[in-house]
């Protein structure tokens, strides 16, 4: 069988050299291949491409996670329902924001979130949380003196996101090579 590349008759003289093969052996093969112009190898070497530490990736998802945990609310903000909470005003508002997420104000000032809310009467119906085990809320609406629902505002987010902005470009000028005069 003839060498099929330069790499491969070295490979096979050293196999030679350290006497895994005999000299018959390779002289069998070197006979076979001639005088023919062989290239330096069958398939180009594979180059491997650099990758980043692994410290630095955790970092960076470290600082993607943050910047969603921080900007996600900060995109939105809690606006006023009705300004004086009664049945009729909530029930309007529920009619079309079906299963809302309100943020209600009792009358001694304790603020919560309410989730998957409904009326049923002059009461107002929801669950502690939105997602996991769900514990029933019931909260008559005399009870409340305010409630909100959260909005997406767009100040906050065109704010947001000009400081994440600023901070790429702050953080690149900080981290870039000094010049070499």
């Amino acid at each position: 069988m003839p060498f099929k590349s330069r790499a491969q008759r070295r490979k096979f003289a050293a196999l030679l050299m350290s006497g895994e093969i005999t000299p018959e052996q390779y002289e069998r093969w070197n006979r076979e291949t001639g005088r023919k112009e062989l290239p330096e190898r069958v398939k180009p070497k594979k180059h491997k491409t650099k990758r980043k530490p692994k410290g630095r990736r955790k970092m960076n998802r470290f600082a993607v996670s943050t910047m969603l945990l921080i900007g996600l609310p900060a995109c939105t903000q809690v606006r006023p329902v009705t300004t004086q909470p009664t049945p009729a005003n909530i029930a309007e508002y529920l009619r079309t924001h079906s299963h809302a997420t309100l943020r209600v104000t009792d009358s001694t000032g304790r603020g919560r979130w309410v989730y998957n809310t409904s009326m049923n009467g002059d009461t107002l119906l929801g669950s502690r949380t939105s997602t996991g085990r769900r514990e029933p809320v019931v909260i008559p609406i005399g009870q409340l003196s305010a409630v909100g629902a959260q909005e997406f505002n767009v100040r906050r987010t065109v704010g947001l996101v000009a400081a994440t902005v600023l901070a790429v470009v702050g953080w690149m000028a900080l981290t870039a090579p000094k010049p070499v005069y």
